[in-house]
C-alpha cells in the first residue's frame, strides 16, 4: 500500500480540482454563518452528502468503512456529542473533501498519507 501512497499523486495524472471547488463555495455559501476572518466551517455529514451528490447514509456507510479500504472518508472526530457509540461527532474539513475528490477517492489512510508527504516536502523547501 506505501508504494501506491508515494507513486501516485493526483498531479500525476493530471487531476484538476476546479469544477469541485464551485460545488465547495455552493455548500459554503447555503450556511449562511459568518465567521471571523478567513474561518472555513468544518462540513457535517449533510454537507459532505451534498457536495459528493450521495445521500446521508451513503456518508455514514463510507465512516464506518475501515479507512484503509477503499470507500473511506477523511474525517475528524470531535469529541462529545451523539456520534457512534459515544465516540463524538465526525466532521470533515472542505478543503480535505475537495483534494480527496480530486485525488480519485483513495483510502483515507493513503489520502493522509500523501497529505503529511505534501507537508513534508513544503518544509524542506521553504
Amino acid at each position: 500500500m506505501s508504494e501506491i501512497a508515494e507513486g501516485i499523486r493526483p498531479e500525476s495524472v493530471g487531476v484538476q480540482p476546479q469544477p469541485a471547488l464551485a460545488a465547495v463555495e455552493r455548500v459554503a455559501s447555503a450556511s449562511n454563518q459568518p465567521l471571523p476572518g478567513n474561518i472555513t466551517p468544518l462540513w457535517t455529514v449533510a454537507d459532505v452528502a451534498r457536495f459528493l451528490q450521495r445521500s446521508e447514509r451513503w456518508v455514514y456507510d463510507a465512516l464506518a468503512t475501515d479507512p484503509n479500504k477503499p470507500g473511506s472518508l477523511p474525517f475528524i472526530r470531535i469529541p462529545g456529542g451523539r456520534g457512534s457509540r459515544g465516540q463524538g461527532s465526525a466532521r470533515f474539513v472542505p478543503a480535505d473533501i475537495v483534494a480527496w475528490v480530486a485525488a480519485g477517492c483513495p483510502p483515507a489512510t493513503v489520502f493522509r498519507t500523501w497529505q503529511e508527504v505534501d507537508k513534508r516536502g513544503r518544509r524542506k523547501s521553504a
